[in-house]
């Protein structure tokens, strides 16, 4: 039977239906209003302080603006929309009339009882043929009764006779509740009628196609292109990608403060008008206004950032503007700047630059307290001036004088020197220095967790012990701590709470008050950020963990430290080297000026056999896998075949991998082991007469794979794209055969010692028949990554004083192990979405240069060439007439002209004679005084007098034929070779070395 829909002609359902659909919206929306807000700056408390500013009333109205953006104002309109819509529904399904469907029962029809049998029913019905047939009733138009009422009621109760008494049609009735068989199926729709009726077809038409095509897809791009517009930071596009242009190497905090006024942000309050003129006059006529500061402003031309600068500047100097207008703008330029600061501060970290992350920091911190770079400290408490300040530093102070100067003075002799304030104003201010939380570190040290020592690659713990202690507190008030404070101990295998609760990404409960900022127009929750770095090098080893919240309470209830012993732990990879590492531990806090800490710290890598082993193996069996002691050992046993888990917050690691060699001779390029036959190859080998070399015509497997992570983050029609796209790029790239040698990062001064072998061995493959160069760079270290051919018998013979130069394997991931990469997760979450093809042939057009990049699998060889005292190519290389020619020392002195360099001149210079040197400068003015460079006055000039500057892989890139050979000239020659060829165009040396 066919099924028959049915319209709510009456309206009874439809209110149901629009309910529903209101409740579904309605109630999650509810929820997020009505839920606890997880905002830092809405769950901390406030340090207690009566300090009015003098734009207090401004200051509070743009504080106002700030939570009215965070305000969720049109959830909570929505809200009260939709649950008065529910009650309104609500009541018109209770006040509709009820309709209730009934059942067709014969029993019912005929009016007899269900225990009557067949004969009883027969009477029964003979009855009511004589009452009710329709030859012996007559219509009564009284009742409204018709003949076809008459006949119909006479239908039923036949009906209901013949399904009481007749078997077949009793079957049906039992079988689908109806004396005639199976009925068609009624669908009853809760939609008015009115809305299929014939001349409404077309508005509801419309209003579908508004609501789908229109609404539907413009709130979707609303939503997507306001995502897309702006970083995982919440700045936009165009102002990160500003604020990369103005980062510097060597930018300070007043740069940083320069560069945070390119913000696209600004444009919302910030306008250039005719009160720029007097802004920018009072900001340049300022004398806490730096000089450098003032440079800079004169120089920008744009107006609108011109304006900016000006109003950073006013804020940060405290100036008064006498303009309402002015003074407004003022202050709403700190929060916005503060936002384009972490933006500034993420676009630093993959540089792993000490100095440009310590000038955002400071930046930071005199945005939130509204002081200037290199101003005191003590400026941030409450009613001290600069003029206050100068008179208590004095005249002949030559550093700004800080809070814990000042509090570390005796109390009569601190009153005195502040008699400028009253006793009210001196009061606030030492209330407020005696709450400002200062952490001080108690212990700093390295752990790894169920091991007495750190070994090579294992996750390893830094834990900060460090106790809350502001300034104003005297040191008889400071308690003493126990040296179970300073204990760590580790959880035990089956205390899973426990170990739960250290878990690194879990924030703990115990917040400490807002920063005390009087004139920072938001509130604003302190955070503290501990990295290591190496402090000579000027690099960051390890990048900062930001801690927001303490494991204990910081203070009580009414402001005052409580000196618990507070624990941060900060894990990350141990170098693979067995090595001492000197790091500098930095603690830094983004609120508060002069509370920086930073300590040395030693990280002592052990090697896998001093590391704590089982005593007994009959008493302790080995750990399931599945178990926790199972996967804790996988973790720390860098040797393991299975896939460890890596944390998003784990920081890669920043070390250089060690020397993987085999200890025989191979042959230097250009040679064989067939006596007198070499081919067309002029380069030199690194040395000769060692025992350490790569072997690239001998390429064993690969016998430590790389862990891997899950990455669950794509959809299944962006899965359909990648793989599509990637399992294409597989079968093209899987074939080829590529390496890289990583060599330890340069400093800020390389000496000749770092510049050769990279230079020697960027020379020897370039050269190098069936080998060729992909790309040159820097991921923690410098490596030159290579193809090589078939029939290419690259070799590279080592000096043994270079053991920090690792060889690796590079091949094309497969699909399944991209999505098992740990760093594809956040390359994902970047992707637009959906992907398409046009998109990923970009990417990969940007990664395939780079050998360390996603779709590269990097892994290290551990075994190469043969070894043996009697190797045949070791005899066959000492017998070679070739191999003589390169003059081992002790041979005679013939030059083999063979190894000049291909398309430098012809003259000869002769080999210079030049003592090892010690340092950079000695490297320079050998360099610039060299007798070989004396015959041209020009390129004396350019030489003479500079210093060595950094030098990047993307320098060496352009410059490394020409520095290797100036390198070598100065250097003590580490093969035996003393010929060599001066570079025809000098002055392409000039941007390595700087004035």
């Amino acid at each position: 039977m066919n099924a028959e829909y049915n319209y709510d002609a009456e309206g009874h359902f439809f209110p149901f239906f629009l309910f529903i659909m209101d409740a579904l919206v309605t109630i999650p929306l509810t929820w997020n209003v009505l839920k606890p807000s997880t905002e830092l700056e809405q769950t901390a408390g406030r340090i207690e302080s009566n300090f009015k500013p003098k734009d207090e009333r401004l200051i509070e109205e743009q504080r106002q603006r700030q939570k009215k953006k965070a305000r969720k104002t049109k959830r909570i309109i929505a809200v009260v929309l939709g649950w008065l819509t529910m009650a309104y529904l609500l009541y018109l399904v209770f006040n509709a009339e009820q309709t209730r469907v009934k059942l067709w029962d014969p029993y019912d029809i005929l009016g007899v009882s269900r225990s009557a049998d067949e004969r009883q029913i027969k009477r029964h019905y003979n009855r009511l043929a004589v009452k009710f047939h329709p030859d012996k009733v007559n219509p009564d138009p009284s009742k409204n009764e018709t003949v076809q009422w008459i006949n119909d009621r006479w239908v039923e109760m036949t009906k209901a006779f013949k399904a009481l008494t007749d078997e077949e049609i009793r079957n049906n009735y039992l079988l689908y509740g109806n004396p005639d068989g199976k009925q068609g199926t009624s669908i009853g729709i809760a939609l008015p009628h009115w809305m299929v009726e014939e001349g409404n077809r077309y508005w509801v038409l419309a209003f579908y196609g508004g609501l789908l095509g229109i609404a539907l897809p413009y709130l979707l791009a609303t939503w997507w292109y306001g995502t897309q517009s702006k970083t995982k930071e919440r700045v936009l596009h165009a102002s990160a990608a500003n604020l990369f242009r103005e980062w510097k190497e060597d930018i300070d905090a007043a740069g940083v403060v320069a560069a945070l006024s390119v913000g696209a942000e600004y444009s919302d309050y910030v306008k250039a008008d005719t009160k720029a003129a007097k802004l920018e006059g009072r900001v340049l006529d300022s004398t806490a206004v730096p000089e450098a500061a003032k440079d800079k402003i004169r120089s920008i031309e744009d107006p609108p950032r011109r304006k900016t600068l000006c109003l950073l500047w006013a804020y940060l100097a405290r100036l008064d503007l006498g303009d309402v207008e002015l003074e407004k703008e003022k202050y709403a330029v700190a929060p916005t700047a503060m936002l384009l600061n972490r933006s500034f501060s993420a676009i630093t970290l993959p540089f792993q630059l000490l100095q440009p992350l310590l000038a955002s920091f400071q930046a930071s911190q005199h945005l939130i307290q509204a002081t200037t770079p290199n101003s005191s400290p003590v400026l941030q408490l409450p009613h001290f001036t600069r003029e206050i300040v100068a008179k208590i530093s004095g005249a002949k102070s030559t550093s700004p004088l800080t809070i814990q100067k000042l509090m570390g003075l005796p109390a009569s002799t601190r009153r005195s020197l502040c008699s400028d304030l009253s006793d009210s104003q001196y009061g606030e201010a030492m209330a407020v220095a005696a709450r400002i939380p200062q952490l001080r570190i108690e212990k700093a040290f390295f752990k790894v967790v169920g091991d007495r020592v750190v070994t090579p690659s294992a996750m390893v713990q830094l834990v900060v012990k460090a106790r809350a202690i502001p300034p104003a507190t005297p040191a008889k008030d400071i308690p003493a701590f126990s040296v179970k404070d300073l204990e760590d101990k580790d959880p035990d295998e089956d205390d899973l709470a426990g170990q739960k609760s250290k878990d690194l990404s879990r924030e703990s409960s115990e917040q400490p008050p807002l920063a005390h900022a009087p004139y920072y127009a938001a509130n604003h929750a302190p955070r503290w950020y501990i990295f290591l770095a190496e402090s000579r090098a000027g690099r960051i080893a390890v990048p900062p963990f930001t801690f927001t919240a303490f494991d204990k309470a910081a203070v009580n209830a009414d402001g005052t430290p409580t000196f618990n012993m507070l624990t941060f732990r900060c894990q990350f990879q141990a170098p693979p080297q067995v090595a001492s590492f000197h790091f500098t531990m930095y603690l830094v806090c983004d609120s508060y000026v002069g509370f920086d800490s930073k300590v040395d710290i030693v990280l002592d890598v052990k090697d896998l056999s001093e590391a704590d082993v089982v005593e007994s193996d009959d008493e302790i069996s080995e750990p399931d896998e599945d178990s926790l002691a199972g996967h804790k050992s996988s973790a720390n046993n860098p040797t393991t075949t299975n896939e460890g888990v890596q944390s998003r917050d784990t920081p890669p690691s920043s070390y250089a991998a060690s020397l993987s060699h085999a200890t025989n001779a191979m042959l230097p390029n250009g040679t064989s082991g067939q006596h007198g036959q070499h081919s067309q190859h002029n380069s030199r080998p690194v040395s000769n007469g060692t025992d350490a070399s790569f072997d690239f015509a001998s390429r064993p497997p690969v016998t430590h794979p790389l862990p891997a992570a899950p990455v669950n983050n794509l959809s299944r029609t962006d899965q359909i794209v990648l793989r599509h796209f990637w399992e294409s790029k597989y079968e093209d790239n899987r074939s080829r055969d590529l390496h890289f040698l990583k060599f330890p990062s340069f400093g800020q001064f390389p000496s000749h010692k770092d510049l050769v072998p990279f230079c020697e061995v960027y020379h020897l493959i370039k050269t190098s028949p069936g080998a060729k160069i992909i790309s040159l760079g820097s991921a923690n270290g410098t490596y030159i990554g290579f193809e090589l051919f078939s029939g290419s018998q690259l070799h590279i013979d080592m000096d043994d004083s270079w053991d920090n130069i690792a060889h690796y394997r590079v091949g094309f991931k497969s699909y399944s192990q991209v999505l098992r990469d740990p760093l594809a997760e956040s390359t994902f979450k970047s992707w637009p979405k959906p992907l398409t093809i046009e998109f990923l042939e970009d990417q990969y057009q940007q990664w395939c240069q780079n050998l360390t990049s996603l779709c590269w699998d990097a892994q290290e060889v551990t075994e190469l060439g043969r070894t043996g005292p009697d190797d045949p190519a070791l005899a066959a290389l000492l017998e070679d007439e070739v191999f003589e020619a390169h003059q081992i020392p002790g041979l005679e002195d013939e030059v083999f002209e063979a190894h000049q360099m291909p398309g430098l001149e012809d003259e000869v210079f002769g080999a210079p004679q030049i003592p090892r040197l010690e340092d950079e400068a000695s490297l320079v003015r050998v360099m610039a005084s060299n007798g070989d460079f004396n015959g041209d006055d020009e390129h004396h000039h350019k030489l003479s007098g500079l210093t060595l500057a950094t030098i990047s892989p993307s320098t060496l890139a352009v410059h490394a034929d020409d520095v290797v050979n100036v390198v070598s000239d100065v250097a003590p020659p580490i093969h035996v070779s003393t010929t060599f060829r001066y570079p025809r165009d000098p002055a392409k040396l000039v941007p390595i070395y700087k004035q």
